[in-house]
């Protein structure tokens, strides 16, 4: 595939999968135009996953018939218990009551508009539709997806590092999505997955802020400027599209508006008729979140938890009929939350995979001091760019303020500022503290200080929208005398919200922040890049190499390989199996044990049966060149030994590229060993 154009059949299958499974149920269910929008993407991940799932239990290869088998079955059940969930409203599904203030175009315009700047900025970065994001889990995710599209199998339930049956929970929605275009002969592994990071972070991100950002000023153009400023911001979504390579995270975040849209909406003082729906798509939406990446999941309820408590303290003083039955309904509203909270809290002790991450000593230590980290907040620059605040962030840092005070003067949206404090709390805790305090606080995100600061980029960007509105009412307010008397300026006013949302996605954009953000992605999308850590997982030497391994290498064999280099690709460009398909090696014992006795084979003829068992004929030797350079790859325990075999002509070169070789093991030729060639 050598250009973008020719990956639009893929772009397109992942945007409809994203969209029509859930709207097709939503829609069965008598969402409205809002929560339609809303719930559409939440359900199409949940479908998709439950018809990964289905199939896989049934025996039915993945792809379009269970999703669609499954989707026609979930439309009738929404049709079915349609009464129930809206309370049997005849107005259900019809008109868009609350009115939202503003014209409804500006919102999809403005999406419109992110989508395209942001869609040429990031092709731009990664720099061809074949190209890969060079990253720790890069290989992981690429392998994984190519095991999915070649086994049929892609239930949550058994994709683990190394192939798609290992037991355990792993969040594979992302993969489920981005495999159906690899099914469907539209793309390769690496096409389908940056076609599913185009569509993620060009239409789904700008989309999630506009519902969430609408919905809380119950504005349409409040949606076009948390669209317009869905991109100004580093955390989110360019963090999460280089570092890691995270992208589950990266879907669940994209998501997690969406769910705290739905919450607001089910927090509604009108249109009861929908609260149910809202309510149904909110719980729903969080078991989305779930299986997308259950860390995003957690942080869902940690953004939403000062809603709750501003609701059910609302709640409460409603209830009351005098002052003192008032503070009574507050007090009573906020403890049930808290004594909810303390027990969710306390529950995932009980969970033996949370409570390992809850009480581990393992992540990583503290990168700054909590005044180093604070300023992060203030400057919007949480998670890489501290020092390169520049002229953007004198734009964003007070609007970020005004949005902050803006929303303190409404009821409606006091719970704002606060998730924001609570998001930035999670970020200083991770990134400052070195104690089993952080392990407690953060460990359900892995003490990760890259995943917290994508959570802030949520707020920041809520914030943004509500600054640029608070600005605009200030204006107005200033001008009122002069309004009156000049009524040509009344047409002005109106598109100065929409003309301060744009400036403050050019603002983010040409901001030092951003443009690192950019440029770090086509680093790590360049082939064979170099840093200070050292050199990327493939260069195109190598990628050259691995294309004509099938000539060689048949279907059925197992190559060995060095995880720390291009080798751990083969499966994703070769369709070949590798001995260690992550960098994380401790799954595999026996295969561990391999590698590290490997230069005893000629002496020990048990090495050469467990060789001949599990069809290892060949090895990739790509040289000195290893990801994270001299802090990895030659610390492979099969490195050192696979050298040494090549010394003592166990070895013979098959096929070489520059300093890239494939190696047939003839070590056990002269034992004896039957040999497969």
């Amino acid at each position: 595939m050598a250009t973008w154009f020719q990956l639009l059949p893929a772009v397109g299958v992942v945007l409809a999968v994203l969209v029509l499974p859930g709207a097709a149920v939503a829609l069965a269910a008598g969402a409205r135009a809002r929560i339609l929008v809303a719930a559409a993407p939440l359900l199409s991940v949940l479908v998709l996953v439950l018809a990964a799932m289905g199939a896989e239990a049934v025996g039915v290869p993945w792809g379009l018939l269970p999703l669609g088998a499954l989707t026609l079955v979930l439309v009738g059940v929404a049709v079915l218990v349609r009464p129930v969930v809206n309370g049997r409203d005849p107005s259900c599904g019809t008109g868009f009551r609350p009115r939202w203030d503003g014209p409804l175009w500006v919102a999809p315009a403005a999406v419109a508009v992110v989508a395209l700047v942001h869609a040429r900025l990031l092709t731009g970065a990664m720099g061809g539709p074949e190209h890969i994001s060079q990253s720790y889990d890069g290989a992981f995710h690429l392998n994984l997806l190519e095991i999915i599209a070649s086994t049929g199998r892609a239930s949550v339930l058994h994709a683990g590092y190394s192939a798609v049956d290992a037991p355990g929970f792993y969040p594979a929605a992302w993969h489920d999505i981005a495999s159906l275009p690899v099914l469907w002969g539209l793309a390769s592994a690496p096409a389908a997955t940056n076609a599913m990071v185009i569509v993620v972070t060009s239409v789904l991100w700008p989309t999630s802020m506009a519902v969430l950002a609408g919905s809380v000023a119950r504005s349409h153009v409040a949606a076009a400027v948390g669209a317009l400023a869905s991109v100004s911001f580093m955390q989110m979504p360019n963090l999460l599209t280089w570092f890691g390579v995270l992208y589950p995270n990266l879907l669940a975040t994209a998501l997690l508006p969406l769910v705290l849209a739905l919450l607001v909406m089910a927090f509604g003082r009108s249109d009861p008729g929908q609260r149910g729906m809202a309510v149904v798509g909110a719980l729903l939406g969080l078991v989305t979140l779930g299986v997308s990446h259950p860390n995003v999941f957690f942080a869902a309820l940690v953004l939403a938890l000062p809603l709750f408590v501003q609701e059910t303290v609302r709640v409460g003083v409603r209830w009351g009929r005098t002052p003192r039955e008032c503070v009574l309904g507050a007090l009573t509203g906020a403890l049930c939350v808290s004594t909810a909270w303390v027990a969710l809290d306390q529950a995932t002790f009980l969970v033996p995979a949370l409570a390992r991450l809850r009480t581990s000593d393992r992540f990583w230590a503290a990168t700054q001091t909590p005044l180093e980290a604070l300023r992060d907040l203030v400057w919007g620059s949480a998670g890489d760019t501290a020092d390169l605040a520049g002229v953007g962030a004198w734009v964003l840092a007070p609007l970020l303020l005004v949005g902050a005070v803006t929303a303190l003067r409404d009821v409606r949206t006091l719970w704002v500022p606060l998730a924001h404090l609570f998001a930035g709390l999670l970020y200083v805790v991770g990134s400052s503290d070195s104690t089993p305090f952080k392990s407690y606080m953060v460990g359900l995100w892995y003490g990760d200080t890259k995943r917290l600061a994508a959570l802030l980029g949520v707020t920041e960007v809520l914030l943004a929208a509500l600054g640029v509105l608070g600005l605009a009412r200030l204006v107005e307010h200033l001008l009122r005398r002069r309004l009156a008397e000049l009524t040509w300026l009344k047409v002005p006013m109106r598109a100065l919200p929409a003309a301060l949302g744009v400036l403050v996605m050019v603002a983010g954009l040409t901001g030092a922040a951003v443009e690192r953000s950019y440029a770090l992605v086509r680093a790590s999308w360049a082939w064979g890049y170099t840093d200070e850590l050292g050199h990327g997982l493939l260069d195109e030497d190598e990628l050259t190499l691995l294309r004509r391994l099938p000539t060689h290498v048949g279907p059925g064999e197992t190559v060995l390989n060095n995880p720390w280099d291009g080798s751990v690709l083969a499966p994703t460009f070769a369709h070949r199996q590798v001995l260690f398909p992550h960098v994380v090696v401790d799954g595999d014992a026996e295969g561990k044990k391999l590698a590290l006795s490997l230069a005893k084979a000629a002496q020990d003829p048990a090495i050469c049966t467990v060789l001949d068992r599990r069809r290892i004929h060949f090895a990739l030797d790509f040289g000195p060149a290893y990801f994270w350079g001299p802090y990895a790859g030659p610390d492979f325990p099969g490195e050192k030994a696979l050298a040494e075999l090549e010394a003592s002509g166990g070895t013979e070169v098959v096929d070489e590229q520059g300093q890239a070789r494939l190696l047939r093991l003839t070590v056990c030729d002269s034992v004896g060993a039957t040999r497969v060639p």
